[in-house]
């Protein structure tokens, strides 16, 4: 038999199959032969490519079907799913294995990689041509079928943009390429075909161009125009097109130049070093590189594009938001605790490019979110705050809002930190960018923009320009400038210029605030006095000049304190500080600090005057206190005025007060200890 002239038939069948295959041809009778089956190293398996004919897993076998022409070669017909080849029944011996590496046959690995180009090539001309023949003449018949057009000629060829350009393209490469494998064994070679196509690849780029508006305007049509809307649903769900919706397909020419790229590398190297074929191959994939740059940026486009639509989604509120723009990108969301006058309040934060977004969440489901403020970055700042009421947290100072964070976990405060820093890098980047070029473009005479150098954003007045952040009520329990202690009938009130807080006779002054669009409003004294300076000295805006004083009943001031007691929390080196509960008659929390051997009681934080003053020598530390479980406990106990009980939050921060305290009144520091 090995002397016949003949071609073989690869088919996947069973064991039993294939018995069953050789009895039957058997019974037909072959000029009375008997059939002989294929040798065993024929029905080898191969690791190295999945699409072989002649190589097959998971119990697949070859058969032969044979037919002895007149002339006594044996004939057969190849049966596959795709094109037929052939091969010489005299190459093989019964000792002989298929070698995926032959060249130039349809063995080898270079003729897999093409055949995959010639495959998903096939695919992409379908979706091509679903798009440019099928969707299209959809429409056009709903018009035709409609009084009024389901969808007008123009707006449909907007969708679609140049994908009937793409489509004759890409069907002139199909054909080459399938001509190219049908004759493999006479010309191995496709990079030639891909070199004359690859200067018109760059029509790729008016698509991917247009697809970002394309998909808005798509989703517009279907949300706005119920009858093309169905026809879009009943389009995506025929069978013949697997159920995909139409944005996928429409995406299928964004994504087609990088899957270029990746078939032309791994052709490029399995293709052996001394190819005719490496030429040509290596520049079509420089020229294919140069389209693929561009794609993948308008593809980062398009997803930064689809991350705005989603974000937009979600917002509801501020006049209907519009976040699309060219120049935006979302960098961070997520959300975040904003400590507000007189509670915590989660909300969700956006921080684009150019903007910071926050909202609260629509219950019930909490996936919608109602938008609060949107704030510039213009002028924005980010300080790390050391408050103890605000775990982990950071301050936003802006033109028109200012208000703490806190977040769960110190990575998180640092994740937010270094994106609004690099957020507000970024963008004065970009503001110096522009005055650069206006600068150089209308005055070339200052010489500003000398040997490049960059000229420098004029600097704000921090007071009145920016919106301060207001110190929460439970940081303070006092008058920032007189000391007097806010009760029920003397109130606090905030200062619009500095965020502090001061009882009535000492914020009774109005000023025109520019952050405030110069509206009037309340500032301390201290705050309207520096504002009067700048008004005196020339250097104030020209509209901040209308000031004046209200008339309001100032009340008793306090007595003086002793200079002792006139110290502020939080501004010495301390030895330790933090809250702890107090207890004389009942227990209360208080913020205390121990410095210079001794204890400093303040009702909040941020008090600007101490309520007492303890000298610690001559008291002792009892710990544990006795009579009491509690080891979070401990006490201060003097003969001659008596005790005073302590509670932490803990025994391990009970523990440290205790050793701080007892180096104290022996007249020790912390240092010294150690």
């Amino acid at each position: 038999e090995r002397g016949l002239q003949g071609r073989i038939i690869v088919k996947s069948m069973s064991i039993v199959e294939i018995n069953e295959e050789i009895g039957i041809n058997s019974a037909a009778g072959c000029m009375g032969m008997q059939p002989t089956p294929l040798p065993r190293n024929l029905l080898s398996t191969s690791d190295h490519d999945q699409d072989s004919r002649f190589l097959f897993k998971n119990r697949t076998f070859l058969s032969v079907e044979r037919e002895v022409s007149s002339t006594g070669s044996l004939s057969s017909q190849y049966s596959g799913d795709s094109d037929s080849r052939s091969v010489n029944w005299n190459s093989f011996s019964d000792d002989d294995e298929i070698d995926p590496e032959d060249k130039p046959g349809p063995n080898s690995k270079v003729y897999y990689t093409a055949k995959e180009m010639l495959t998903t090539e096939r695919t992409f001309v379908k979706a091509l041509t679903l798009l440019d023949k099928d969707f299209r003449q959809a429409v056009l018949s709903a018009n035709r079928a409609h009084d009024k057009p389901v969808l007008a000629e123009e707006t449909l060829n907007t969708i679609l943009s140049n994908v009937g350009s793409l489509r004759i393209l890409n069907s002139g490469l199909l054909s080459q390429l399938e001509d190219r494998l049908a004759t493999w064994n006479l010309n191995p070679k496709i990079g030639d075909i891909i070199l004359s196509i690859a200067p018109f690849l760059k029509m790729y780029t008016e698509y991917i161009g247009n697809f970002e508006k394309a998909l808005n305007l798509l989703e517009e049509s279907c949300k706005k125009n119920k009858l093309f809307d169905e026809l879009v649903k009943e389009f995506e769900a025929h069978p013949i097109r697997g159920s995909l919706p139409l944005s996928s397909y429409l995406l299928e020419p964004a994504q087609r130049i990088p899957r270029y790229k990746l078939l032309l590398q791994d052709y490029l190297k399995r293709l052996p070093e001394d190819s005719d074929d490496r030429a040509n191959s290596e520049k079509a994939l420089v020229l294919i590189s140069k389209v693929a740059v561009h794609v993948n940026e308008s593809m980062r486009q398009v997803d930064n594009f689809k991350k705005l639509m989603e974000v937009q989604k979600k917002l509801t509120g501020d006049g209907g938001i519009n976040l699309i723009s060219p120049s935006r990108k979302l960098l961070l969301e997520g959300e975040l605790l904003k400590y507000s006058r007189k509670e915590i309040q989660p909300r969700m934060f956006f921080l684009f490019t150019d903007l910071l977004i926050y909202a609260s969440a629509i219950p019930p489901a909490n996936s919608m979110y109602k938008v609060i403020k949107r704030i510039p970055l213009h002028g924005m700042k980010v300080i790390d705050l050391d408050d103890p009421e605000v775990k982990h947290g950071l301050q936003i100072i802006s033109t028109s809002k200012s208000f703490r964070l806190g977040t769960t976990t110190k990575e998180e405060k640092m994740q937010w930190m270094q994106a609004l820093n690099d957020a507000l890098a970024e963008y004065k980047a970009s503001v110096q960018s522009r005055e650069r070029y206006i600068s150089s473009s209308t005055d070339d005479l200052d010489g500003e923009l000398c040997n490049g150098a960059t000229k420098a954003i004029k600097p704000v007045e921090p007071l009145g320009h920016l919106a301060p952040p207001w110190l929460p009520d439970n940081c303070v329990s006092m008058c920032m400038m007189c000391s007097v202690r806010f009760t029920v009938t003397r109130r606090r009130h905030h200062c619009r210029a500095c965020g502090k807080e001061f009882c009535s006779a000492c914020s009774s002054y109005l000023a025109a605030l520019k952050y405030q669009d110069y509206k009037m409003d309340r500032v301390c004294q201290k705050c309207y006095d520096t504002l009067t300076e700048l008004e005196t000295d020339g250097r104030a805006d020209k509209y901040t000049t209308t000031r004046k004083q209200m008339t309001i009943r100032s009340p008793t001031k306090p007595k003086p304190k002793p200079a002792v007691l006139e110290v502020k929390a939080r501004e010495r080196n301390c030895e330790i500080s933090g809250y702890l509960e107090v207890k004389k008659r009942n227990w209360k929390k208080q913020w205390l600090e121990v410095a210079e051997f001794a204890l400093y009681v303040f009702g909040k934080h941020e008090d600007v005057s101490s309520k007492r003053s303890i000298s610690l020598p001559g008291y002792a530390v009892i710990y544990p206190v006795p009579d009491s479980k509690n080891r979070s406990k401990f006490c201060l106990s003097h003969p001659g005025t008596g005790s005073l009980l302590f509670k932490a939050d803990s025994e391990d921060v009970a523990m440290k007060w205790v050793k701080v305290l007892q180096n104290a009144v022996r007249l020790k520091s912390t240092t010294d200890s150690d």
